[in-house]
């Protein structure tokens, strides 16, 4: 299950309706204790995974199999009853819990609590994938992007609102609901076969409900295939959920093919030959070692590799190429691990031997990475930010301006496949900068503003870009909005740079004061005393200079 408690939940669903049904089928005492046992061990699972989307699932089985009920199940007049007087009962338990759903004891309920609590904000990481899915889908609309192809999608149609949650999400791989991640990568034809995968089972058992416990059969598999569906509209597949539903799916095929009559088939069975079973024995051998140990010994030295880059950059390198001679199913992944820990231990050199060091690593690293680009990751624009990092340190240390010309190209590469990604607008403003082009990158960073006027970050570098070109004014009440916009420097060195704003725009110790001293009233009353604190050292440090 990953150790991710939405996996298992939906889990513990699958044991507990399973065992529902074998508790309900079996006739042996010893069998029905000990599908009791199990589910109770699942469903304490399920309570303590707290999970909403497999939460959701069963509400909506509830109904599903009611349903079913009341439409198969003729001649129970007694099951029906129940059925009405449950979900009435349900329905009323539900209204009463959203009625109440900001009270701490509601809360406090599993599952249930958590489902009449959801917030439904559209600027989630959530919604916004699964808009950009149907974006994707919709641009490609009978194939979509190809499987597995949801990150490329999700980079060309990225939304700069992705920001707002920090920068580690902004990469995403998956829409996180299989639904619409089909519809991304597979486009209509994929959703129809997805959607067949779950209508087939519950339409065969609707065939067979009057066979052999098919009423009983129809009930487990109608709840299964609502918990799993709905389940998966907010999550993705892992290796257990694909085991357990394809196990489920076998279960009602061998259900099916017990019903009718049987032929046997009587087969002439021969000796396998020592030779044919020594050759199948090697390629198993063969197998193993290619796909399995290989990768271990590579991943096992990668982690080596990386371990020495924290200590010497000169014995990471010589790990590294040494890496690169065994053989591996993913020598792009390799290349990447290298880039990163090289590009994060760059420093500035002591003296002309370790700068010189340093630029030809760089060389080296810079080539590798376009052999990702150039080889099988042509629209890998992660690749294309380290490329162009590698080139804006060869152009720190060498002053040749074709590592910054390099550069620009590369992010305009990568911005034609991602056109709204903040990254690359912010890198190749800094480039421009460097190059003392400085009204262009002020350009490149007021386009990203426009896009999302609102966020902290691009309006931060949009400051500290005023600041470049010494319009200290502007930059300083850029900050100020910042500050009112819930924006506090995060290091000493972000309030030193801030406070060096201040100094600049030309205020009085009593004007920076007087200018501070609304935010300070209003952060001291909301109780935020570690901001008040951090204003209060900008304005120390501004009236000090």
């Amino acid at each position: 299950t990953l150790g991710n408690p939405l996996y298992v939940s939906a889990y513990s669903a699958f044991l507990c309706l399973l065992c529902g049904y074998m508790f309900l089928k079996e006739k042996k005492t010893w069998l029905k204790a000990m599908m009791a046992g199990v589910f109770i061990l699942s469903a304490i699972n399920f309570i303590g995974s707290n999970s909403r989307s497999t939460g959701l699932g069963i509400i909506a089985a509830f109904f599903t199999v009611s349903m079913a009920l009341a439409v198969f199940a003729k001649g129970y007049t007694k099951i029906k009853f129940g059925v009405v007087a449950a979900l009435c009962g349900f329905t009323i338990f539900m209204t009463v819990l959203y009625a109440n759903h900001t009270d701490a004891w509601v809360k406090k309920i599993p599952v249930f609590g958590r489902i009449v609590t959801i917030d439904f904000n559209l600027n989630d990481t959530r919604f916004i994938a699964w808009n950009i899915a149907v974006k994707a889908g919709l641009d490609r609309p009978v194939f979509g992007w190809g499987p597995t192809n949801y990150y490329y999608a999700f980079n060309y149609f990225y939304n700069p609102r992705s920001l707002m949650h920090g920068w580690g999400e902004t990469w995403f791989d998956t829409a996180h609901n299989l639904l619409l991640n089909t519809f991304a990568e597979r486009g209509f034809f994929g959703v129809v076969s997805y959607l067949f995968i779950f209508a087939a089972p519950i339409v065969f058992l609707i065939k067979k409900r009057k066979e052999n416990s098919g009423l009983l059969l129809l009930c487990f598999g109608v709840a299964f295939i609502t918990i799993q569906f709905v389940h998966n509209f907010f999550v993705f597949e892992n290796a257990t959920s694909y085991l357990y539903f394809f196990l489920f799916l076998a279960f009602i095929s061998s259900y099916g093919g017990g019903l009718g009559v049987q032929k046997q088939v009587h087969m002439e069975t021969k000796p396998v030959s020592s030779v044919f079973a020594g050759i199948i024995f090697l390629m198993a051998l063969f197998i193993i070692y290619k796909f399995d140990i290989q990768p271990a010994i590579a991943n096992h030295k990668a982690l080596v590799t990386i371990s020495l880059f924290s200590r010497n950059i000169q014995e990471g390198r010589n790990s590294f190429e040494e890496l690169l001679k065994i053989p591996t199913t993913h020598p792009e992944d390799v290349r990447l691990d290298y880039a990163a820990q090289l590009l994060g231990s760059v420093h500035n050199p002591s003296n002309q031997a370790e700068a010189a060091f340093l630029v030809d690593t760089l060389k080296e690293v810079r080539a590798e990475l376009y052999k990702v680009i150039d080889g099988d990751h042509p629209r890998e624009v992660r690749v294309h930010t380290k490329i162009g990092v590698a080139d804006r340190y060869l152009f720190s240390l060498t002053k040749d301006p074709a590592y910054l010309n390099d550069a620009v190209q590369v992010y305009n590469k990568a911005i034609e496949m991602s056109p709204k990604r903040q990254q690359f607008a912010f890198e190749k403003a800094a480039l421009f900068f460097m190059a003392g082009k400085k009204e262009e990158g002020l350009k490149i960073l007021k386009d990203v503003v426009a896009d999302a006027p609102d966020l902290i970050e691009p309006r931060k570098r949009l400051a500290f870009g005023y600041a470049e070109i010494e319009e200290w004014q502007k930059a300083f009440e850029i900050f100020i909005d910042l500050f009112n916009d819930g924006y506090a420097p995060e290091n000493s060195s972000e309030e030193d740079a801030v406070a060096r704003v201040a100094t600049k725009s030309g205020f009085t110790p009593a004007q920076l004061q007087e200018k501070f001293e609304p935010l300070l009233m209003k952060e001291a009353l909301a109780g935020n005393s570690d901001r008040v604190k951090v204003f209060e050292r900008i304005i120390q440090k501004a009236s000090a200079k």
